[in-house]
């Protein structure tokens, strides 16, 4: 019967070194794409364990009992460096994710993790917060003042 071949598909030559050379841009942008995924998930697990340290859930609650609406933070980060001028907060670099088979290397800055915390903090409508900052003590060594930076939390 002829029909055997009728469902049969002839196979297109693939040139194997073209083959190779897609598979590798594949892989590569898919490294990419994972490696800030974990980034992301990396700093976002730093913010929430650092939330967990400044204890403002007691903070907040005892000021609203006194029926206060607002309150400061000071921001005591060891891992943040010496700090002297604002415009390094976007510099300094918090984490890095690598892969050493592609070469990419992708980092946040401290200024990433601080938007992150403001943003956890926040509730539309109902908790504002902000970063800001202000001249601290003078550190010898290097001879400046270093920027001590602060949470403004309000609320309704």
């Amino acid at each position: 019967m002829g029909g055997d071949n009728f469902n049969k598909k002839e196979k297109t030559y693939v040139n194997p070194l073209l083959k190779a050379l897609n598979d590798a841009k594949s892989s590569r942008g898919s490294t990419e794409k994972r490696l800030k995924r974990e980034l992301d998930a990396q700093l976002d697990v730093m913010v929430s364990a650092y939330l967990e340290t400044l204890g403002l859930e007691k903070k907040i609650a005892d000021e609203a009992i006194k029926g206060g609406s607002f309150i400061t933070v000071q921001l005591e980060n060891p891992d943040l460096p010496t700090i002297i001028n604002h415009s390094e907060l976007s510099k300094e670099i918090c984490i890095t994710k690598e892969d050493e088979s592609t070469g990419y290397k992708f980092s946040k800055p401290w200024s990433e993790f601080y938007d992150l915390l403001v943003e956890k903090i926040s509730v539309e409508g109902v908790i504002g917060c902000s970063l800001n900052h202000k001249l601290g003590s003078f550190v010898q060594v290097l001879g400046a003042h270093k920027i001590d930076y602060y949470l403004e939390i309000d609320w309704n």
